[in-house]
């Protein structure tokens, strides 16, 4: 998964005095985001099948979701961030 490419980012990122607390929000954050997926997606894809929908099409309809949101925290991290941390 992703976890370990966000820690190391992380620790890329921030200097030694904080590092620690850095990978500790990533990590945090990370699995908040895992559970808040699993709610969101289940939320949009339940609906989908009341209305007929197949469950191969109902997903595939709802993966729009996270895709959209990723390409969107992309896009957000490419103009937000600092590629020269402080440190290095």
């Amino acid at each position: 998964g992703s976890f370990a490419m966000c820690q190391y980012w992380s620790s890329r990122m921030f200097t030694k005095e904080v590092v620690g607390t850095a990978n500790a929000l990533v990590g945090g954050w990370g699995n908040l985001g895992g559970g808040v997926t699993q709610i969101v997606m289940g939320t949009l894809l339940f609906p989908l099948f009341k209305t007929g929908m197949s469950a191969e099409r109902a997903w595939r309809t709802v993966c729009i979701v996270p895709a959209v949101v990723a390409f969107f925290t992309g896009v957000a991290v490419q103009f937000i961030s600092d590629d020269s941390p402080k440190g290095n």
